[in-house]
């Protein structure tokens, strides 16, 4: 199968969020293997049914208009599902490191365009995480990780400013409590805080996250298909009789480079070819915009 290499870097980082060193199928519990109290491996928001990532496609969590020409009727029950989203979305690693005997923390949990925290190297991130040490208080049971808010990237390595209090049950992880490690001069930030403290988090294994990304990457392929349609219909009539052929041309070509939607393949396969093709059809949605 051909694709596009494009942003095939970004889809391939994008799957390796908070996947850690093990490979597809190999779903490894480090607690297990190093004799550790606390839980460890990838944990995101579940809701629905539904593992919500800090990727996850989601129309609720993108404004009223987003999804306007996204085709429910086409999508399965699973896909309407994600669609209509979480208020929540985040996934977090939970790793212990042996030689520093100590657990370490990266990912990502986000409410809103003000209101998230991460441990990327910056706001608008493919998966760039820096796995920060945490303090394990073994009485209580409690993983205190530091993390940066969304004003805090510049500087963020020597400022994460939010200690989230990470607490295990017997299916998942939990927000505790929040400290604020430096003043917030952002009036929503207790909202934001009473958000962030509500986040539940379920073990996600590999597998899971592979369908979940397949899931988004279709979607979002979906959305802008229906966005190009719309585009396309409102062309005048004479400038769809004149650049009729091209059109046809470019889908050939698009094919051709990321291989038809109508393959039959792995998941983990499918889903650069859905960046292909989405990276393809944002281009020519811009295009025909011009040739109004």
């Amino acid at each position: 199968m051909s694709f596009k290499i494009g942003k095939f870097l970004q889809a391939v980082a994008a799957l390796a969020v908070c996947a850690g060193t093990a490979s597809a199928g190999e779903d490894i519990d480090q607690s297990e293997v190093f004799d550790v109290p606390f839980p460890t491996g990838r944990f995101a928001i579940y809701e629905n049914g539904l593992f919500a990532n800090y990727k996850t496609f989601s129309c609720a969590s993108n404004g009223a208009t987003y999804c306007q020409h996204l085709n429910y009727a086409k999508l399965t029950k699973e896909e309407q599902t994600m669609a209509d989203g979480t208020e929540i979305k985040g996934d977090l690693l939970i790793d212990y490191d042996a030689e520093l005997a100590s657990y370490t923390l990266a990912g990502n949990i986000y409410v809103n365009r003000t209101c998230y925290v991460s441990t990327a190297k910056k706001g608008d991130d493919y998966g760039e995480y820096i796995p920060n040490k945490c303090d394990y208080n073994e009485s209580a049971g409690i993983l205190k990780c530091p993390v940066a808010d969304p004003y805090s990237y510049e500087e963020h390595g020597a400022s994460a400013n939010v200690m989230l209090h990470i607490a295990a049950d017997g299916s998942g992880i939990s927000i505790d409590n929040i400290d604020l490690m430096q003043k917030s001069e952002d009036p929503m930030w207790d909202h934001c805080a009473r958000a962030l403290s509500s986040a539940k988090f379920m073990k996600e294994t590999d597998s899971q996250f592979i369908h979940n990304q397949y899931l988004s990457y279709k979607l979002e392929f979906m959305r802008r298909d229906g966005e190009l349609n719309a585009v396309w219909k409102s062309l005048p009539a004479d400038v769809k009789k004149r650049i009729k052929k091209d059109q046809l041309a470019w889908i050939k070509e698009k094919d051709r480079v990321c291989s038809p939607v109508t393959i039959k393949a792995p998941e983990a396969e499918l889903s650069p070819m859905y960046v292909c093709q989405t990276e393809f059809t944002n281009e020519r949605i811009k295009v025909l915009e011009q040739s109004r």
